[in-house]
């Protein structure tokens, strides 16, 4: 409806989870989500044309529930004939679709275009039946899309020392062992996912 959040920024500093919200929330809602994970690492990791035909290739699973030919040629008409497929399936099933993006923010200025195309081209915002969750600052991406796409924040934080006490709840340590790691991760999620994992291998 009108008015209604269509886009919701997840904010944050670096090694806060941002990358694991999302994949977390793809996995709970798998058969509603197309995702577009971006990574830095390497300019084929953000390629506009890797991008472009990843994207295709789950619109056409979400429609086909086949895999996307080699051959097929994704082009503007490919990308408008699958979304709205998938919208009529939506209205039809009165179900949400997801559209998840990570990374966008973290490219480096090489990869601005593919940002760009992303927020500019490919991603159908304004379509009822469609909902998008994008990591980075809202105060960048808002610039980046129509100015009539409702949109809202969604800021994640350091955890406090009872959130690291529940975290690290499973493998059993005393309490001062807790607090000085939480200090020494300084609450960083990345960080203390890194030393559960080590403790829970023993």
């Amino acid at each position: 409806s009108a008015g209604e959040t269509q886009l919701v920024a997840v904010e944050g500093p670096e090694g806060v989870g941002k990358t694991t919200i999302l994949a977390q929330f793809a996995r709970r809602h798998p058969h509603h989500s197309l995702c577009l994970f971006v990574s830095p690492t390497s300019r084929w990791a953000y390629d506009p044309e890797t991008i472009r035909t990843e994207l295709a290739a789950q619109l056409h699973w979400a429609t086909h529930q086949e895999s996307l030919e080699p051959s097929a040629i994704v082009d503007d008409a490919f990308l408008r004939t699958h979304i709205s497929t998938l919208q009529r399936r939506a209205r039809q099933a009165q179900q949400t679709y997801f559209f998840i993006v990570d990374g966008l923010t973290d490219l480096p200025e090489d990869g601005q275009t593919t940002r760009d195309i992303i927020l500019k081209t490919l991603l159908p915002f304004g379509l009822p039946g469609f909902r998008f969750l994008v990591s980075g600052e809202l105060t960048v991406i808002g610039l980046l899309i129509h100015k009539s796409v409702a949109t809202k924040s969604f800021p994640l934080s350091y955890f406090s020392l009872d959130e690291t006490a529940r975290y690290l709840a499973d493998p059993a340590i005393d309490e001062q062992s807790i607090q000085d790691l939480h200090n020494n991760c300084r609450g960083m999620p990345l960080h203390l996912a890194s030393v559960r994992r080590l403790l829970l291998a023993g």
